[in-house]
């Protein structure tokens, strides 16, 4: 939470220094770039984790080795 407070500080300041038209379009522009991003992640296959994969790998070599 702490660690938003610049990021805030900073983002007040150079909004009021923009007229509402560019804020405004800057607003959509970052949303769209963010919905995309949430999109493509949601429509990624599920990753297999590293445990998984790798307990998987050594039953197969120690199957394979008998």
């Amino acid at each position: 939470m702490i660690g938003a407070l610049p990021g805030i500080w900073l983002g007040s300041r150079f909004a009021f220094g923009l007229d509402g038209r560019t804020l405004k379009q800057a607003v959509a522009g970052l949303l769209l770039v963010v919905g995309g991003t949430t999109l493509y992640k949601a429509l990624l296959p599920p990753e297999t984790p590293a445990v998984v994969a790798s307990g998987a790998a050594a039953r197969t070599a120690n199957a394979e080795m008998r």
